[in-house]
This record gives C-alpha cells, sequence and structure tokens, in this order.
C-alpha cells in the first residue's frame, strides 16, 4: 500500500513510501 506521495520534494528527488506485506516501510526515490 502506497503510505506517502508520489512527491516532488524541493531538493530534486520525486519519491514515495510503500508498506511491503510484511509491514516493512520502503522508500523509493528518483532524482530528478
Amino acid at each position: 500500500a502506497i503510505e506517502y506521495g508520489p512527491a516532488d520534494e524541493p531538493w530534486g528527488v520525486r519519491r514515495f513510501y510503500v508498506r511491503d506485506p510484511f509491514g516493512w516501510l520502503v522508500n523509493i526515490l528518483s532524482h530528478r
């Protein structure tokens, strides 16, 4: 499940957080 985002952050990355099936919060980002 997506917990946050996707969002363009002011420091130049686009990121979002997902919750995996085991309950871990995973931060996925890419540089613009």
